[in-house]
């Protein structure tokens, strides 16, 4: 038992420090898949860490990869990951000459980030992440998934109306015992109305990953909303 509770505490002081703090919500494939820049396989090539005089701002990263793999968008042959040091950092630890498979977004710098808390792995872990990749490619729109609540209980709404409309077409489905809902829809641009006497509805800002007001579908991705609502003063 004490040899265990040594190799804990050594991996927390030889390691980088905590990994991302995530929300209740677990990170669709195809949402992530939908809003990513690049979603590429790489090899770990070279990691530097930086360390800020002073301590005048939080140390980062800089992972430097080859990709091997383009699975969406355009990214260089060798690229670097920034990442912060703090509960936003990977779920996982970088090793130099291990292949990931990263959901990216490109940083003003010409850098690239990935989300702690999505579906970014080591290339060995994923095999299911990419049947799920491969299995979007031919379907035919897109899917919205949301939750609505109390704003300040966390109680979930019931039976609530959810209109989901496009300048061309508006979808409508109803909140389930738990206040959860789903639609498929049809790729495109939508916003999320909900209409409920004495009520207002907003993004939950911590949890929601997408914007209600502003939903973008493409031919095989998704969307995650939280929805938060308040009795109007």
């Amino acid at each position: 038992m004490r040899k265990v509770l040594l190799v804990v505490l050594l991996s927390l002081i030889l390691e980088p420090s905590s990994f991302a703090y995530c929300n209740s919500l677990p990170r669709l494939i195809c949402a992530e898949y939908a809003n990513s820049n690049a979603v590429v396989e790489a090899k770990l090539l070279a990691t530097k860490h930086h360390v800020p005089p002073n301590g005048e701002r939080q140390d980062w990263y800089i992972y430097t990869l080859e990709s091997t793999k383009v699975h969406k968008g355009k990214i260089d042959k060798e690229f670097r990951v920034h990442e912060e040091n703090d509960s936003g950092r990977a779920g996982f630890f970088w090793k130099k000459g291990q292949s990931y498979l990263l959901f990216l977004r490109q940083g003003d710098d010409g850098t690239w980030w990935l989300y702690g808390c999505g579906n970014s792995k080591p290339l060995r872990e994923s095999e299911s992440i990419l049947k799920v990749i491969e299995s979007m490619k031919p379907r035919n729109g897109g899917y919205i998934q949301g939750l609505v609540r109390v704003g300040n209980t966390g109680e979930p709404m019931r039976a609530l109306t959810v209109e989901i409309k496009s300048a061309e077409q508006s979808y409508k489905t109803v909140t389930d015992p738990e206040g959860k809902f789903g639609l498929h829809v049809k790729a495109g641009q939508y916003k999320l109305q909900i209409h409920f006497k004495g009520w207002s509805f907003g993004k939950d800002k911590l949890e929601s990953y997408e914007d209600p007001a502003d939903i973008r579908i493409e031919t095989g991705g998704c969307a995650q909303l939280v929805i938060l609502g308040d009795l109007k003063q």
